[in-house]
């Protein structure tokens, strides 16, 4: 902010959810949040402990899906807000930078999975 740089914050969709007044403070300084919108918790599937668990109790206990609107959060904190769906379109969104925006990147989680799980499959599935 003293600097007057153009500034992002890459952010959880939880994380978000968990602290969405910060957004106001984004809107105030013209910073631009990227938000990864895995559907909830996605962070989760990629500690140890996940593979011992029964995929029910991963999901409800520490996944915590989430169905927010972001773009109806954006708006009533006066951000603008883009939805990508890809790494191709996200360069796009982010080339000018916009200031003042919410960027909702959308990651499927099976993917995001096995990305993680393979470095092999995470390179074939990036654009």
């Amino acid at each position: 902010q003293a600097s007057q740089a153009p500034t992002v914050a890459l952010i959880g969709d939880q994380t978000l959810l968990h602290d969405a007044t910060s957004l106001a403070l984004a809107a105030r300084h013209g910073v631009t949040v990227v938000l990864l919108n895995n559907g909830g918790g996605g962070i989760f599937d990629h500690l140890p402990f996940a593979a011992a668990l029964p995929a029910e109790l991963l999901e409800r206990g520490w996944r915590a899906p989430q169905g927010g609107d972001f773009a109806a959060l954006a708006a009533a904190f006066r951000l603008e807000h883009r939805r990508v769906a890809s790494l191709e379109a996200l360069a796009k969104v982010l080339t000018p930078l916009p200031r003042a925006c919410l960027i909702e990147a959308v990651i499927d989680p099976a993917t995001s999975r096995a990305g993680f799980s393979s470095p092999a499959t995470l390179a074939a599935t990036s654009p």
